[in-house]
């Protein structure tokens, strides 16, 4: 390593080429390196998701969840498998264990669950896909005082032109209502022409599509043949003939029944600011740039290029950017002020050429690390900027340390080459090893597991490549730079140098009559002080395990949002949940004016609420940005969860304002085959946790289910000839209706549907 150091310091051209090549290499790498909030990881779980509609949570369990979880709990590599059975729908979650291919294991669920063949034939298809991060963004509200339908239009508009900007690829629909043709069958009508229901439902199926016929073979070339009668709007389902009456007439969908082109009753809606609204979803995909994406909306916006209606509105709101651009903000200043800082305090011990040298490695090396970030799969993105903020404290200081003791032989005489030289082979071994032991003090975090472990994959690339190539700084290129000084041991300015003499005779006084007696006394007493360490080590730990210093993995950072999410009991009806759900957002207003006129200024900018399915929903308030901000998310959360109360038939109401996912501090899992026994423990648990002080919004996952009416077929009915099979799809197409066939009109998956007036 000698002959190394030594090369380079008698050979600047080298040196400097290295340095500028470097600079160059991060500088291009950093243009080109993906920009996102956190890195797009899998979580190592995977959804399998089945639609039953009309069936009852003990039906979803018995008939779907049950046979799913059968079926995949013994592939290699699940960790574990949860399971949720909801009134509709059953959702079964797979954890991924540490090591295996999620991809892999995608494929084996997959087959697994296709081949079950006992789900009753009203279950829809299962969904299984893997869960990861998607890089959200921003999103794009178009409100205002028109129906949905309406808004809808705006919305496709809208989206069709954010995809036609370069920047921008994925936009998709959040939280819309889904579109829906609903074909609804008067008894009486039926009754009057002699029809039934399942008459109806097959004529518009057998009628309203699309089918390839075959092919002509002619001289001229092949013809193909295709039969023609998809149709696509609703007034166009009323003209659909049901039957051919002897006298020439006939009966069409529409004497017999009523078609609404509109959205799905009871399904998910929006309002922003107190205005129906529709939300789109904009993401980044592959390397784009979340500062370029988040330019291009609002450019967007401040000019759309279709025509917007002057009472609607188009904004931009909760713009994850505005993160990403302050933590860049704080990582420049940060490296910047360090940079200063560190120039000024070297600059009263060493020479001004010495002390610009040794700052200049901050730069080098990031632009070093910044140069291997991609290499790796790294990206920019809040965790790794945390990691440059985290290195920014230790990254110069081998240089330090070589600088230091190359200005030591230039007190002592030993000027020029010679002294740069011989300064750093005397402490490159030390500074190597200190080096190597804090970069394998991160190498652990290479191999955390799960999603976590991948999340915080980059800290330890960062901070190891950043440490390399300070290494490589201070012992190849630094000495070069320095080699050139030949003479003093302060700077010929006259202020500097009596400036740089003050502190070098105050530091060599403080050392010698101060800290060499200490460092005598403790090494006389070396005993002693270890165990005087030991002491304050185990005091440290006890203060820990006895909770009087909090342990967290991450802290709570406040953001600039605060939200209530709101779940009903299954019973709960629709007027129920949008009351709960509208006072919800009334609160939201009332805050927004009372803490306006408290401090006149806007502490709350929008409210958005959403009714999402039957019985759940949100309302999120976006605050000020924090800097022109005077009052707390968590003050504002407190008065919102003050005023809200218990709501009639809720059965769980969450409030959180920090970044942080806001999960229970004390979650208890039980475990029993009897029901009955679950909600006893259940109720004695939560009746003893409430006598705790500090507890609140205990809640159970239990919820009553509806009132069932259970059919069942007298003896006398297989006389007739009526079968259970045949009596449960007649009252099943009465109340929950039947689907027959699914259309592509435009961008919109609309799902065509023959029921009962609702």
């Amino acid at each position: 390593m000698n002959g190394v150091i030594a090369w380079f310091a008698e050979n600047k051209v080298a040196a400097n080429l290295l340095m500028i090549f470097i600079v160059i290499a991060g500088i291009i790498s950093l243009g080109q390196t993906r920009k996102e909030i956190i890195p797009s990881i899998s979580l190592d779980l995977i959804t399998i998701t089945v639609p039953y509609p009309g069936a009852s949570p003990e039906d979803v369990e018995k008939s779907v969840v049950n046979r799913i979880e059968s079926a995949v709990y013994d592939l290699e590599g699940v960790k574990g498998v949860a399971a949720s059975a909801n009134e509709h729908a059953g959702i079964v979650t797979v954890e991924v264990a540490y090591g295996y291919d999620s991809k892999q294991l995608l494929n084996e669920i997959k087959g697994r669950v296709d081949a079950i063949g006992s789900f009753p034939k009203d279950v829809e298809r299962p969904i299984v896909k893997e869960i990861s991060v998607r890089n959200l963004v921003s999103y794009v509200i178009i409100s205002g005082p028109g129906d949905q339908e309406s808004l809808k239009k705006i919305a496709e508009q809208v989206k069709s032109d954010l995809t036609a900007i370069k920047t921008i690829s994925q936009v998709e629909n959040a939280a819309n209502k889904p579109s829906e043709i609903a074909i609804e069958v008067s008894e009486s009508s039926l009754q009057r022409y002699g029809l039934s229901f399942a008459e109806v439902a097959a004529a518009i199926k057998q009628s309203s599509l699309d089918l390839p016929t075959g092919v002509i073979k002619t001289a001229q070339g092949n013809v193909s043949i295709e039969a023609r009668g998809q149709v696509y709007w609703g007034d166009q389902f009323e003209d659909i003939v049901v039957r051919a009456l002897p006298d020439g007439g006939q009966v069409l969908v529409g004497d017999v029944a009523k078609v609404k082109d509109g959205f799905q009753e009871g399904a998910d809606f929006t309002r922003f600011n107190g205005k129906p609204s529709v939300a789109l979803a904009v993401y980044r995909v592959g390397n784009q740039n979340i500062l370029d994406i988040s330019k291009a909306l609002h450019e967007y916006v401040k000019a759309p290029t279709s025509y917007i209606p002057e009472n609607i509105d188009v904004d931009v709101w909760q713009d994850t950017s505005f993160y990403f651009k302050s933590r860049i903000d704080l990582l420049s200043k940060n490296a910047l002020g360090g940079l200063m800082l560190l120039f000024m305090v070297l600059l009263l011990f060493l020479r001004a050429q010495l002390s610009f040298w040794v700052s200049v490695g901050i730069p080098i090396s990031f632009m070093g690390a910044f140069w291997l970030l991609p290499v790796f799969g790294g990206s920019i993105n809040m965790v790794s900027l945390f990691a440059f903020i985290l290195v920014l404290g230790v990254v110069v200081d081998d240089a330090i340390i070589v600088g230091e003791n190359i200005f030591s032989y230039h007190r002592r005489g030993v000027l020029g080459l010679k002294g740069a030289i011989k300064g750093a082979q005397e402490v490159s071994s030390p500074v190597i090893f200190a080096v190597l032991t804090t970069i394998f003090a991160f190498i652990p975090m290479l191999f955390l597991p799960g999603p976590e472990g991948k999340l915080m994959k980059v800290i330890p690339v960062v901070v190891i490549a950043t440490l390399l190539f300070s290494l490589i700084e201070s012992l190849l290129v630094l000495p070069a730079h320095v080699s050139g000084i030949k003479s003093g041991d302060v700077d010929n300015i006259p202020v500097l140098g009596f400036i740089q003499r003050k502190f070098s005779f105050g530091l060599e006084s403080f050392i010698e009559k101060v800290y060499r007696p200490f460092l005598e006394f403790v090494l006389r007493w070396r005993y002693s002080a270890i165990l005087v360490f030991v002491g304050a080590l185990f005091i440290m730990l006890s203060m820990a395990a006895s909770g009087w210093i909090k342990v967290v993995f991450f802290s709570d950072i406040e953001g600039d949002t605060a939200s209530a999410s709101v779940t009903f009991s299954q019973n709960a009806s629709a007027d129920t949940v949008n009351a709960g759900i509208s006072r919800l957002e009334e609160i939201a207003f009332e805050l927004k004016s009372e803490l306006r006129d408290e401090t006149g200024h806007d502490q709350i900018l929008h409210v958005f609420t959403t009714i999402s399915g039957h019985n759940s929903g949100s309302v999120i308030i976006e605050m000020a940005p924090s800097e022109n901000r005077n009052i707390s998310g968590g003050y504002i959360t407190d008065k919102w969860r003050e005023r809200a109360g218990d709501l009639p038939e809720m059965t769980d109401l969450k409030f959180n304002s920090s970044l942080n996912q806001n999960t229970p501090a004390i979650d208890i899992e039980l475990a029993s085959a009897s029901m009955e026994d679950l909600r006893d423990a259940a109720g004695s648990l939560k009746a003893r946790l409430a006598g705790y002080e500090g507890t609140y919004s205990i809640k159970d996952s239990f919820q009553k289910g509806k009132q069932k009416l259970v059919i069942e077929l007298k003896p006398v009915a297989k006389n007739f000839g009526l079968s259970l099979d045949e009596i449960a799809g007649q009252v099943r197409q009465a109340y929950h209706g039947v689907t027959i066939q699914s259309i592509q009109r435009g961008e919109s998956d609309i799902a065509v549907v023959v029921r009962y007036p609702v």
